[in-house]
This record gives C-alpha cells, structure tokens and sequence, in this order.
C-alpha cells in the first residue's frame, strides 16, 4: 500500500489528534506513521548527514483528512490544466525520490504546452531535495535556470551561500524581484502538476494490472 493508501484507510479510520492539540481527531501522517518510515520516503540516506536525517524525522507534522481525502481529485484537476500551462518550466527531481519515483523526462513530457522546457534529475537524491549533500548542486542548478531566463544571480543578486536550504543570506537582489517571485511560483506549481499527474496515471494503471 503507498503512501497516499495508507493515508487515506487511516482517515477512513478516524485519524488521530494532531501532536499538541486537544481538540478534535482527524489527523494522519502522510503514509509516514513511524519516523522511520518518514524517512524512507524523503531521504536516500546514503547521500544525508544522519543529523539533518534524525532532525527532519523529528519534526515532522500530521496532515488533516480533509487534504488527504481531497487529494486524488486535486490530481484529476491538475491532469485537466496541465496542457494549459506555457511558462518556461524546469523540472528537477531526485533519482532515489522513493514518493515520486518518475523521470524528469518523464514528468517533462507532460507539459505538452511548454515550449522552453528543462528536465534535471539529481542522482543519488531523495524526495527532500534540499536536505542532502547535493544541496549544493540543487541550488546550482536553479540557479542556473533561473540566470538563463533572466531571473538569476547575473540579474538578480547572488544565491545564499551553502545552498537554498542554510538560511545565510546572499547578496541583496535588484528592484524586480517580484518577478522573481513569479518566476518561481511558475516553476514550483509546474512541477507539482505534472508530478501529480503522473502519480495519478501510473497509480490507475498499478491498480487497473492488479
């Protein structure tokens, strides 16, 4: 059973009250009930500093039903307006992302309506993409997207040193950084549609063998 399965029976089941709150059930982890477990699906630990492992597993938080429950028809809506999408996209995956184990390819060709599109795919990198010691070349490949479509380092100031994830901040950016902000937002929803769409498809075409 995957992970949005096993979320789901637990949701059927009543869920639980969310860590801290005294009020009403109707909590699950996503498919992830132990941090073992959690770490299985975020992490190729192979490639990850145990700390950042154990640290990450720790905080991890229950999701409420409603999101859960809601899931697999967001996924029928983003299959409907994938093909409606035109912005220039970069599609960056982990090759041991054990949630969405799919090629960037892949995932790519989904976006039938982009003309300027990217595929990359981080060898040795689970679902948490900016949690293992590839982060670097993770920013460094946004980056240079991001530079090559004009809202990068040359354009907009530098990166923040050590990688997306470490909170050192960078050189300050320049005045349009709302395009920025707009830029990536494409890129970011980009994605989640088109991984979405292909968990939906491979998940019907699992379920249509069996």
């Amino acid at each position: 059973m995957g992970a949005l399965e096993t979320a789901i029976a637990a949701c059927e089941a009543g869920g639980g009250l969310s860590e801290g709150d005294p009020g009403s059930p109707g909590y699950v982890y996503f498919g992830a009930d132990t941090p073992e477990m959690f770490i299985k699906a975020h992490f190729f630990t192979d490639n990850a500093e145990p700390a950042v492992v154990d640290t990450t597993a720790a905080m991890r938080n229950m999701d409420p039903c409603g999101d859960i429950t809601s899931y697999k028809a967001a996924v029928d809506t983003n299959k409907a307006n994938i093909g409606s999408i035109t912005t220039p996209t970069l599609v960056l995956i982990g090759g041991q992302d054990a949630i969405y184990p799919i090629q960037a390819e892949e995932q790519a060709a989904l976006l039938t309506g982009v003309q300027d599109i990217t595929s990359v795919t981080i060898p040795a990198t689970g679902h948490a993409l900016t949690l293992h010691n590839t982060k670097d070349q993770f920013s460094a490949e946004v980056s240079a997207w991001l530079d090559t479509h004009n809202f990068g380092s040359t354009q907009m100031g530098q990166m923040p040193t050590g990688g997306a994830d470490t909170g050192v901040t960078g050189t300050p950016a320049a005045n349009n950084t709302n395009e920025t902000t707009i830029g990536i937002a494409a890129l970011a929803g980009a994605l989640l549609l088109a991984a979405g769409a292909l968990f939906s498809t491979r998940r019907k075409t699992a379920t249509n063998a069996n």
